[in-house]
């Protein structure tokens, strides 16, 4: 139904709740609309917390990446890589966050919130 009225905005708020039964199996229509949706144009925006659990598609299909706070050392690992960074350490600031553009080179940026993200200060 999507794909039948673009401009279109998808918005998921948990990744892991497509996982059907089965390790790896996630839904189809994701798969289709990540990798079709920008010729039509779709844009996703996909959240998670549970980093370690994604589908492969879902990091390598991604152009912007934002990386916000988390616990564990495995999922302080998995942001790293999605970020190209080193080791990016958790935000300071209460809504600060980490952005890396996929054609990124070197660390991600770091922004105290979505204000100085936007250029609004």
């Amino acid at each position: 139904m999507i794909f039948n009225s673009p401009p279109a905005l998808l918005w998921i708020n948990e990744l892991y709740a497509l996982k059907y039964k089965g390790v790896g199996n996630y839904s189809d229509a994701y798969a289709v609309i990540q990798r079709a949706g920008r010729t039509k144009p779709i844009t996703v925006i996909t959240e998670t917390q549970k980093l370690a659990k994604i589908p492969g598609d879902a990091i390598e299909q991604a152009t912007h990446r934002l990386g916000f706070y988390v616990e564990g050392t495995y999922n302080k690992f998995v942001r790293s890589e999605l970020l190209k960074g080193e080791r990016v350490a958790n935000p300071n600031d209460t809504y600060g966050f980490h952005y890396q553009h996929v054609n990124g080179r070197g660390d991600p940026a770091y922004y105290r919130d979505i204000q100085q993200f936007l250029g609004m200060r």
